[in-house]
């Protein structure tokens, strides 16, 4: 068990830390640092895929891509289903890594969730030809819809739903470099089945 210490600060002195005073687990009054979280200050963004098809087996429908100088942090990847497939199926999404960017297919803008911020960061869907895939990060499975029920969640058509920002772990980062990507892949195509997908991520130089 760690030894319970304390930080000596002569007021007056300097700037102050703002402390509560308690008694702890060794009957000693301590003082305990008030820590306020700041507002997040990396340059945020979403990349926006809508009605992609799904029908397509092994296609990547959306890719991103780090600029030359900044690394990518992806935050959060959700996947909602928005036209029904038909006939009610399950099939893997694999996210991976690419090492080499794909052409063709949509391009798609970053949308910035501050105005004054800018992205060296691209995005694409469907691209006619692939990037050379990389390590997989994880294969979920979805499930997809062929009826949409009468009544029931609010979210029966969310397919995936996963963010990075978990305590004492780093988020998914794709290091800084035109080579550099992620995509999300359609393993076995679904007929009928489109998809809205939306990938939230920072740009930080570190």
């Amino acid at each position: 068990m760690p030894i319970p210490s304390s930080l000596g600060v002569t007021p007056g002195t300097g700037s102050n830390i703002a402390a509560t005073s308690y008694t702890d687990e060794n009957a000693h009054t301590v003082l305990d640092q008030k820590v306020i979280l700041g507002e997040q200050y990396l340059s945020t963004f979403d990349a926006n895929a809508i009605g992609i098809n799904a029908s397509t087996s092994a296609s990547h429908i959306l890719q991103i891509m780090a600029g030359s100088s900044l690394d990518v942090r992806i935050r959060r990847i959700i996947v909602w289903q928005s036209a029904v497939a038909t006939t009610a199926a399950i099939s893997d999404l694999a996210i991976l890594r690419l090492t080499s960017a794909g052409t063709g297919g949509t391009v798609v803008t970053p949308t910035t969730l501050v105005p004054s911020d800018t992205t060296t960061s691209s995005a694409r869907t469907l691209p006619s030809s692939k990037g050379s895939e990389g390590a997989i990060i994880m294969q979920p499975t979805l499930t997809y819809t062929q009826t949409v029920p009468v009544s029931g969640p609010g979210n029966a058509m969310l397919l995936f739903d996963y963010d990075w920002d978990a305590l004492r772990a780093k988020p998914l980062i794709i290091g800084a470099g035109t080579s550099n990507g992620l995509a999300l892949k359609i393993i076995t195509g679904v007929a009928g089945a489109t998809l809205n997908v939306t990938v939230t991520y920072s740009e930080s130089v570190f």
